[in-house]
């Protein structure tokens, strides 16, 4: 083979060699971004916006937090963690990847259901994992896809959480259950707060129909009788009520008796 040939098939195979190279890199990128572990990852550019919505911190009780940073190839990572203050930390985790439209779109969606504010990426992630260590502190664990996602603060520096964030309901833990809450949840729950601060050192009101069996509570356990439409469909407080004005009621024998009855 003469020498020049010999050069141009080194050139091609070299050329081959950078096209195979590059293309399992996409094919690596395009795996990890499938993943959401992987695309949160990836997230390491300086968060396009961190919003926090006024019910974290009104006295409302649950409330959303996004966070939301640039990967490559122009896409965002978007998370959105549902904050209960008085309780559970983070309830609920949604996760989108997509463009600049699709985060306005996100955000315009909050907008619906609550005034957001911005707020420092670090003060964000002192704030969602406050709130993590406080449900931790009851025994109660965050939700399952918290940790797939907790990377998104990779990077970020936590700042002192302003005072107007605050944990429990007047110094207490009140947790509400929400329409999703199955007996077995709401059961969990309530041994978790009674093994963690004892009783009489937390409040609760159960939201519940005749449709719906009540959870077994230990014997002589005060609980709160809360009206249907005083929570929305996502158990957060409506506004019309804060969910403690309810009747007082007894508990007896694993069920809830109204006094007046």
């Amino acid at each position: 083979m003469a020498k020049s040939e010999q050069q141009r098939q080194k050139k091609l195979a070299k050329k081959k060699s950078k096209e195979r190279e590059k293309y399992g890199q996409l094919a690596r990128e395009k795996a990890q971004l499938s993943s959401m572990a992987g695309a949160v990852t990836a997230a390491v550019g300086e968060p396009n916006v961190c919003l926090v919505a006024d019910a974290c911190s009104d006295g409302t009780g649950i409330g959303s937090v996004l966070i939301a940073r640039p990967i490559p190839r122009g896409q965002t990572v978007m998370v959105i963690f549902l904050i209960d203050m008085f309780c559970l930390g983070v309830k609920d985790v949604v996760f989108r990847l997509g463009g600049p439209g699709e985060l306005r779109t996100l955000i315009e969606n909050m907008k619906r259901s609550s005034e957001l504010r911005s707020i420092p990426p670090g003060e964000c992630r002192s704030l969602v994992e406050g709130a993590v260590d406080y449900a931790k502190s009851l025994g109660l664990p965050a939700h399952a896809d918290y940790r797939k996602v907790a990377g998104i603060f990779e990077g970020i520096e936590p700042l002192p959480l302003s005072d107007r964030f605050k944990f429990g309901k007047n110094g207490k833990p009140f947790f509400v259950n929400g329409p999703f809450d199955t007996q077995a949840r709401q059961e969990q729950i309530l041994r978790a707060l009674t093994e963690s601060v004892g009783e009489g050192n937390f409040h609760f009101a159960l939201r519940f129909d005749s449709t719906q069996s009540v959870p077994s509570i230990p014997l002589g356990m005060e609980v709160q009788v809360v009206e249907e439409d005083e929570f929305d469909d996502n158990g957060e407080d409506n506004g019309e009520d804060d969910g403690t004005d309810g009747e007082t009621s007894q508990v007896i024998e694993g069920r809830v008796v109204n006094r007046s009855n």
